[in-house]
């Protein structure tokens, strides 16, 4: 997101879902996401490890705006 933490934060009640990216490691950055804060009333509904990778994929849900199927 364009624009740094603070508009990630403000608009986190408009996102249905929120997809991050974890790597293993230290990293040197100029700016920090609260991601317990940011994740706060989204709950995980799938995580993909990729072979040979040092990351890990996960999908949240808002648990307020749940996305629904017409089956």
């Amino acid at each position: 997101v364009i624009g740094g933490a603070g508009i990630l934060e403000q608009c986190t009640p408009l996102f249905n879902r929120i997809h991050l990216t974890y790597m293993q490691g230290s990293y040197t950055v100029d700016t920090k996401v609260q991601i317990r804060s940011l994740l706060t009333g989204f709950k995980p509904i799938e995580a993909r490890v990729p072979l040979n990778s040092n990351c890990v994929f996960v999908t949240y849900e808002n648990l307020s705006k749940r996305l629904t199927t017409n089956s």
